[in-house]
């Protein structure tokens, strides 16, 4: 009896050794997303919400409808015109809406920030548009906060969204250079990407002069970031697509959603389209490879809107690498406003995409590559369809790459016996289910030519 008593009891305790280990190893492992994201962005954003500005009020709400996704940790009011006034009340209001339908919200996905919390993350900015009322004595409960957050240890890059405001981290910059040392200024502006809806008169150049090595992306007036709601299929866009699928019905987030727009839809909603690095297709830090917020060039130190749209899509104007996927965006928001209101079981959720292979890949001209998204599911066990294509925009290999099988799990291509050393053909999978509405998520293969 003695030695099956220390049998079972070597057993046991092998048992709960296992399960040590395997706790200390999860709890060292980096958290991720469903979507298998390593690592959440962290998001700063001044606004000019208020004055008639419906724009960024209707952005506002697709904003907090993604906050699960990211760490925001700033909601900043400025203002964009001399005469006007701020209005962090604009932004509590959105933010009091939110805070009804997020217990509903929780049933479909985890992370919603809490209402005290956003609220607490409100603050003032510059009473002010250009580099006046920046200066010596003139920080404000904004810009301090952009410094606070910076400053944590926290060794993740702070992303500052400028949707007009640029003033206000334009102050921080200011005070944090005329109170650092230059390996303490570099430091700080090392964990700073910056991206502005336009540049505020003399700001934007101000930053781009004085900060050189700023991780910096600006759309200019006219440009990108219009693409948002003009160009391109109005059916998903206009009036009564909105009554439909974001105000009505939609629970109190839906309803303070404006009805009307005097200009823009969303003007502002590119600024973070662009950031939605969990959906598979976009990359903050490359703003070249292209994704729902747009495509971008690099011009000197900086990014700015690209000279040519993406071709063959009846214009070529920067606006369009942004439109040429209003479907899945605007599918994705309203998939989202359902979640409002509805129970797990009566909304749609997101395909999850797997790569069978690596997602960068060496290779030499005329060789075979097989494509691969094994392990790609849906969790409401919707029918998926797949659709692989050469984004040729992206890549530094101009000429066309024609995938065969493209519409299957499997897929490939010959590398072109024409391309150089060092060129990247870029390779979107793009999974769509076949729930309501259809719901679309990406991956993305670079592929580098190696002799």
């Amino acid at each position: 009896m003695k030695s099956v008593r220390k049998k079972h009891f070597l057993t046991d305790t092998r048992f709960l050794f296992i399960v040590f280990l395997l706790t200390v190893t999860l709890c060292m492992c980096p958290f991720t997303t469903s979507q298998g994201r390593a690592e959440r962005l962290r998001l700063i954003v001044m606004t000019d919400i208020g004055e008639g500005d419906p724009d960024d009020e209707m952005s506002m709400v697709r904003l907090l409808m993604y906050s699960n996704e990211w760490d925001i940790e700033g909601l900043i009011a400025t203002k964009n015109k001399p005469g006007h006034s701020i209005h962090p009340d604009s932004i509590c209001k959105y933010i009091e809406a939110y805070d009804k339908v997020r217990p509903n919200l929780l049933k479909h996905a985890s992370d919603w920030p809490a209402k005290d919390y956003l609220l607490s993350r409100t603050k003032v900015g510059q009473d002010g548009v250009n580099m006046r009322i920046v200066g010596d004595g003139k920080d404000t409960e904004g810009s301090n906060l952009i410094i606070s957050v910076v400053d944590k240890p926290d060794p993740r890059p702070v992303w500052l969204i400028s949707w007009d405001g640029l003033s206000t981290p334009a102050q921080a910059l200011w005070d944090v250079r005329r109170q650092r040392s230059k390996e303490a200024i570099d430091k700080f502006v090392a964990k700073i990407r910056l991206y502005t809806i336009t540049e505020d008169y003399d700001v934007g150049p101000w930053i781009r002069k004085t900060f050189p090595n700023l991780h910096y992306i600006w759309t200019d007036r006219g440009k990108t970031w219009t693409g948002i709601s003009d160009g391109g299929d109005q059916s998903c866009i206009n009036a009564a697509w909105r009554s439909e699928n974001i105000v009505e019905n939609h629970g109190p987030l839906g309803a303070v959603y404006p009805r009307k727009a005097p200009w823009l839809v969303e003007g502002d909603t590119p600024s973070f389209l662009f950031l939605m690095s969990f959906n598979g297709l976009c990359d903050p830090m490359h703003p070249d490879y292209g994704g729902w917020g747009g495509r971008y060039k690099r011009v000197n130190t900086w990014w700015y809107d690209t000279d040519r749209g993406d071709e063959g899509l009846g214009e070529n104007r920067p606006r369009n690498t942004i439109w040429r996927w209003r479907p899945a965006y605007q599918n994705d928001f309203a998939a989202r406003m359902d979640w409002c209101v509805k129970p797990y079981n009566q909304a749609n959720h997101p395909p999850q995409v797997n790569l069978g292979h690596e997602s960068k890949l060496k290779v030499g001209k005329g060789q075979k590559i097989r494509l691969s998204a094994e392990g790609t599911s849906d969790p409401d066990g919707d029918k998926i369809i797949y659709k692989w294509r050469h984004y040729e925009e992206a890549g530094t290999y101009k000429g066309k790459v024609n995938v065969r099988n493209a519409n299957k799990r499997q897929a490939f291509f010959a590398v072109p016996s024409d391309g150089k050393k060092g060129q990247t053909i870029h390779i979107i999978c793009e999974v769509t289910d076949n729930g309501i509405p259809s719901l679309t998520r990406y991956r993305r293969v670079i592929v580098e030519i190696e002799k």
